[in-house]
């Protein structure tokens, strides 16, 4: 599944926080159903409903069987080795799955993604510490905001409204 908005995450993922040296970014949001890996192991075989056969064998299967139609949040992973059963094996692993706690979907957003990988990439600060840096952050955000609508609302209003704001005019109920 291409979704323009998972590319610009991508890409800004991998400018802020980097690529191994053989390009693979560190951070990355991708799509549960697009990711398969060989498996080694004991399976069985279905044509429809109908059981076949049970056979050992490398099978192609989903990376998250376990997670259905989600944007999934992944970080690359260099000093584990592949479990057992696993053949072809992409070294990134879940951090996150954009479900909300009652499993329903949720849009990928950049917001959320960071605040994952900030706290994994912070986790000898306290919580105290963290709330406290979440709170500067989010005052900042919030003032950003504010000085945006306070400029927009100088520099787009019409003559009347500049009347108003400079109490040139008035306003008379009933008239």
């Amino acid at each position: 599944m291409k979704d323009v908005e998972v590319d610009n995450i991508n890409k800004i993922l991998s400018t802020r926080y980097g690529k191994a040296l053989d390009g693979r970014p560190f951070f990355r949001v991708v799509f549960s159903e697009d990711l398969f890996e060989l498996r080694k192991g004991t399976f069985n075989e279905f044509y429809g409903s109908i059981y076949v056969r049970t056979y050992t064998g490398v099978k192609q299967v989903r990376k998250y069987n376990y997670v259905l139609d989600r944007y999934i949040l992944e970080m690359l992973h260099f000093n584990e080795a592949p479990p057992e059963e696993v053949i072809r094996w992409d070294n990134y692993e879940a951090l996150y799955v954009f479900e909300d706690s009652k499993s329903n979907y949720l849009p990928p957003k950049l917001f959320a993604a960071e605040f994952v990988i900030w706290n994994i990439l912070n986790l000898h600060t306290t919580y105290a510490e963290r709330m406290a840096i979440w709170k500067e952050y989010f005052e900042k955000q919030d003032a950003a905001e504010e000085q945006y609508f306070r400029e927009y609302l100088v520099y787009s209003s019409n003559f009347r409204q500049f009347q108003f704001r400079n109490r040139e005019a008035v306003i008379l109920g009933g008239k």
